[in-house]
């Protein structure tokens, strides 16, 4: 795998056009010196899984996701010479002993190859709190330390992105009731929660990455250009994960508009034409033919009703293309529904009786994106807002921004990374953490693991209980070998992951 690839993949961009990255300083300060703490114990070989304890208040669906990501980037590095001396001079600054003699074993013995193994689940399974998602392990007797001292490293990727899974997976849940509801096509769920997150992400490079990659896990409609690209790196497509429609901002709305006479007409033409572009790009084989307008750069209704919907009416209808109108102000529970309105004055809407309801459809050549407003509390309400308006879900959708790439935090699902069992003195050992302050933050204890049962449904098992040491390294469906001493094993396909993820 080439260098420039993994420099671009693992941590900020724009810092390491500064610095290249030292994957020695990869982990918390404070563990720099659990090696020495650890001496005398005589611990060949360590085992850690990482966990999701609890469900969160946004959802009670976990979906394990970024073994691939963890795999391929822990199977990536080569610590060298200069990341030797440079973390020496780096830890020894903080206050504690660097363990120079490990870090040279690996560079030196090994290639500079990470002595660990990654296991875990296949990406977009379904799990349980209490579930194993990756077990983690050393390869080579005496490096028990390494296991957990990359966890800082290995939890950032696991919990951020089962997290953005697992939230856009209960939304995507949501919604498709309320398409079941409205008579929608339950395949238009694809689109309705469009990624609009990378601008409100906590970094300018990995989180929108990462969060982009495991929110098209759910959906297809994003603007993360480059979750596209990793997307493929890593699962060895070529096709695109994600799409995007042609969308105008405020600062070309402005450009086409008369400020001094708070006019956007200009704007709407501008528009018009460009959803002409649209089309004749998708009859091209380029894209889809629509295009998403702001709306009240002025005055929402007259640009929806007056300018879209009448003055330019047969242009968009001769045009074959979707405009789609996307309100950026207002109450985001009702701004929708009158926009919708809107819509139906002047193209009209067709009725659809689903059970004892009836409910409007939007003219196909008409839509509606609400942005505004959406975050992981309260897209539920903007979605029944248009649903109760009395509209079917088709041609709506919601696009979330930070919503996608910041609201989920580490402690929503208690993510957790715990040492359960050592090896040492010729047998394993099982470790266990039972605080008698917090029973919720008792951890797994032995080789515990997963597998899958006769139905193909995961169990969750302790192979020392069990009595089956020595087959609990084997990689079986359910828990998947996924990276070994510096080269990635177990390659789950994309089109895998997004079944697994969006079952329902």
């Amino acid at each position: 795998m080439d260098k420039k690839f993994i420099n671009n993949c693992w941590r900020i961009t724009m810092l390491t056009n500064i610095l290249p990255t030292n994957y020695i300083l990869l982990t918390d300060g404070y563990k720099a010196n659990h090696w020495e703490e650890e001496l005398g114990l005589n611990i060949d070989y360590r085992w850690a899984v990482i966990v999701p304890r609890k469900v969160s208040k946004y959802s009670d669906i976990i979906v394990a996701m970024g073994q691939t990501f963890l795999s391929t980037m822990l199977s990536s590095i080569r610590i060298t010479e200069w990341m030797i001396d440079e973390a020496e001079v780096e830890i020894t600054e903080q206050g504690y002993n660097f363990n120079r003699q490990g870090w040279q074993v690996i560079c030196r013995m090994m290639d500079g190859k990470l002595p660990l193994a990654v296991y875990g689940v296949e990406e977009g399974r379904i799990v349980n709190p209490q579930t194993p998602i990756v077990g983690i392990i050393n390869t080579q007797p005496g490096f028990g330390w390494l296991v957990t001292y990359y966890e800082t490293f290995a939890q950032e990727i696991i919990w951020k992105m089962s997290t953005v899974a697992s939230i856009c997976r209960s939304i995507r849940v949501g919604l498709t009731e309320m398409c079941i509801e409205t008579g929608t096509d339950v395949d238009w769920v694809n689109f309705m929660l469009h990624n609009f997150g990378d601008r409100g992400a906590d970094s300018p490079d990995e989180a929108p990455v990462m969060a982009g990659m495991a929110h098209a896990a759910i959906f297809d409609g994003s603007d993360c250009l480059r979750a596209n690209r990793y997307i493929k790196k890593m699962y060895g497509t070529s096709r695109p994960s994600t799409s995007s429609i042609e969308a105008t901002e405020h600062s070309i709305m402005c450009a086409h508009s008369d400020s001094e006479k708070k006019d956007d007409w200009g704007a709407a033409v501008m528009a018009v034409d460009r959803l002409y572009a649209a089309v004749e790009r998708f009859n091209k084989g380029v894209g889809l033919p629509a295009v998403s307008v702001v709306i009240d750069t002025y005055n929402s209704r007259r640009f929806v009703k007056e300018y879209l919907g009448t003055k330019l009416k047969n242009r968009i209808l001769t045009s074959g293309g979707r405009m789609v109108a996307r309100p950026d102000s207002g109450d985001p529970k009702i701004e929708p529904s009158m926009v919708g309105k809107d819509w139906e004055d002047t193209f009209g809407v067709t009725l659809r009786t689903v059970g004892e309801k009836t409910f409007k459809v939007l003219h196909p050549q008409n839509g509606v994106i609400q942005g505004d407003g959406i975050r992981v509390d309260t897209w539920r309400g903007v979605a029944e807002g248009w649903k109760n308006s009395g509209f079917a879900m088709d041609n709506f959708c919601l696009g979330m921004g930070s919503g996608v790439t910041h609201d989920g935090a580490r402690d929503d699902f208690s993510f957790s990374m715990k040492s359960i069992a050592d090896y040492k003195n010729g047998r394993w050992v099982a470790n266990l953490k039972d605080p008698i302050t917090d029973s919720g933050k008792k951890s797994l204890s032995g080789l515990v693991r997963c597998r899958e049962d006769a139905n193909g449904n995961l169990e969750v098992y302790d192979a020392i209980q069990e009595g089956s040491i020595f087959s609990f390294l084997d990689s079986t469906p359910g828990w998947r070998l996924w990276s070994k001493d510096g080269f990635r094993e177990f390659r789950q396909a994309w089109d895998d992951v997004k079944t697994r993820a969006r079952s329902i």
